[in-house]
Order: structure tokens, then sequence, then C-alpha cells
């Protein structure tokens, strides 16, 4: 990880512990494992004849150890995976903040990069709806970092297209136009089908119905049941009518509107609102007023969000 990561005040617990680097979760799983390992190997070289009881007992001991770095591994990595479950079903409720100790607790632990990659995207979705964009940002690039090599083809495609469309937002937001034009057309890219259909090797990867044992499954759970076509549409239209490109944010809206209206967020209905807003608004070349269209309580209570995002005016 960077510094940067250090720094994110969302990979901190509230007890001021650092939880963005690997190292900790490496040591409670890796150390025992190979420490049992190294005392039986040590053991194995000894002259057990003239120390028998000694040599039982290393190796006995390496052996424990072994196991229970072994058992304690598989444990984390469980719970990790029922903290994550919990994480996102807040998340979904409207609480951005009870997850944060979940996703730390999982950082804290699990040196497998499929959960920690998890979490990095529960704490990325809890800053963005928060709109801490630099964090949110931050924390989207370290989860795609952090997905699997080996996850299967389409799973991991899926995951990409998400955190590259929340990014686009949230660099938007900051005001890094091109790099927000950049993530939103490489998820449009990997949005579309790959040529050929799925393959053999695709198959034989793809894990997900393992549950925790799978490592696709944390891409597969990433927002369940969302349709990345949603994001990838906001996403475009927010750079689209951001970089004063009206007519073509128009465009797309008007042909997603059925996906946009089917699977957007409040907050995100508001964005949409505020898209439609100020493409008007310039193509009419006079202020940037409500598109005329009856606005819902829900999207109307997150107006100030949407604003950090796409401000009304200029």
């Amino acid at each position: 990880m960077t510094a940067l990561v250090t720094r994110n005040r969302y990979l901190v617990t509230a007890a001021g512990r650092a939880v963005g680097s690997r190292s900790a979760a490496g040591a409670i799983t890796l150390l025992p494992i190979v420490g049992g390992l190294i005392v039986g190997v040590v053991a194995s070289w000894s002259a057990p004849l003239e120390s028998p009881v000694m040599f039982t007992l290393a190796v006995l001991f390496g052996i424990v150890a072994f196991i229970a770095g072994t058992v304690a591994t598989w444990i984390f990595l469980l719970a990790g995976s029922k903290d994550m479950n919990a994480a996102s079903q807040m998340w979904l409720a409207g609480d951005n903040n009870s997850p944060l100790p979940l996703c730390h607790r999982s950082l804290a632990r699990v040196f497998r990069g499929d959960i920690r990659m998890r979490a990095f995207y529960m704490l990325g979705l809890c800053a963005e709806a928060n709109g801490d964009f630099a964090e949110a940002q931050d924390l989207f690039r370290c989860a795609y970092e952090a997905i699997p090599a080996m996850a299967a083809s389409k799973w991991k495609r899926r995951g990409q297209c998400l955190m590259l469309s929340h990014s686009a937002i949230a660099l938007v937001a900051m005001g890094r136009f091109d790099e927000a034009d950049a993530a939103a057309r490489s998820a449009s890219a990997l949005f579309l089908p790959l040529p050929g259909g799925p393959n053999l090797l695709e198959a034989l990867t793809d894990d997900a119905a393992f549950g925790a044992v799978g490592i696709s499954a944390a891409l597969r759970d990433l927002e369940p049941g969302r349709d990345p076509r949603v994001l990838v549409a906001l996403s475009s239209a927010v750079v689209l009518a951001g970089r004063g490109m009206a007519r073509e944010a128009l465009e797309l809206v008007d042909r997603e509107r059925y996906s946009l209206n089917a699977g957007l967020f409040p907050r995100e209905r508001a964005l949409l609102e505020n898209i439609e807003a100020r493409s008007r608004g310039l193509l009419a070349g006079g202020p940037m007023r409500s598109p005329g269209q009856a606005s819902s309580a829900m999207s109307t209570a997150f107006a100030g969000w949407a604003a950090r995002v796409l401000p009304m005016q200029s």
C-alpha cells in the first residue's frame, strides 16, 4: 500500500490503529504455520536418542502450532466473510458508520485478498455516502488492487466495473475530470461482454458457489443484486455533465432511463436530477434550474450530497 492509504481516516480504527497494511494479518496467519514448520524441521535435525523427551515435545509443539495457525486462519476467514455480509446489510439500510468496525476487524485479521478487497470496497461505499470523496476514491483504488488474480473473469470484470464507476463519481466531485473520464471509459469497456462468451478456464475458476471458501464469492457479493449497467451509465453521465457536454449527457440519460429508474439509490437519484438540471441549463444558455420534473422527498433529502458531486452552478 502507498503512504496515502495510511493517512486515510477510514483505515484507522476508533483506537487509532491503522489497518491498511497487510502485515498484521500476515503475522497472525503465517507466523504460527511457519513457526510450526521451522520447529518441526529443527527438531528432526536434532539427536532424538540423546534427548528423546525434548525431541518429542518439539515435534508436538510444531504440529500443534501448525494446526492452530491453520484453524485460526479459517476461523478469521469465515468470520470476515460473515462480517462483510453484515456490513453490506447495514449499508443497504442507510447506515454508513456501523460497517466501519466490521471492516477494520476483517482487515486486521484476514490475510486473503478477496475479503480484504470487500472490506476496502465497503469502506469506500461508506466514505462516498458520507461525502468524503477523496477517501472514497482511495479506498476504491485499494479494492481494485486487492482483486484476487485467480478470480473468475466474469466476477472480476463485474467488480472492476463497479469500482471504476464509483471512482469516476468521486473524481468528478474532486474536480479531477480527466481521471474521472478515464475511469468511466474503462468501466464502460469492462461492461461489454467478452467476445466468444464463457470458456472452460472461466468455468473452472468460478468458485462463487462455494461461499466464503471461494475467492470469487466476494466479487459476486459486492452490492448484491446491483446491475453494473446502472453505475456505468450514471458515472458516464456525471463525467459528461461535469465537463460541460450537456447534450451527450442528456442523450445518455434518456437512452438508459429504464435501468437508471430501476436501479438508483435515493442519493444517486438526486445526482441524476442534478445532471439533468445542469445539462438543460447549459443547453438553454441560462441558469441551471430544475429540469421541471417532480423530485421525490428522498432525493430532495440528498440534494446536498448531489451538489457536492456536481454543483448546479459553476
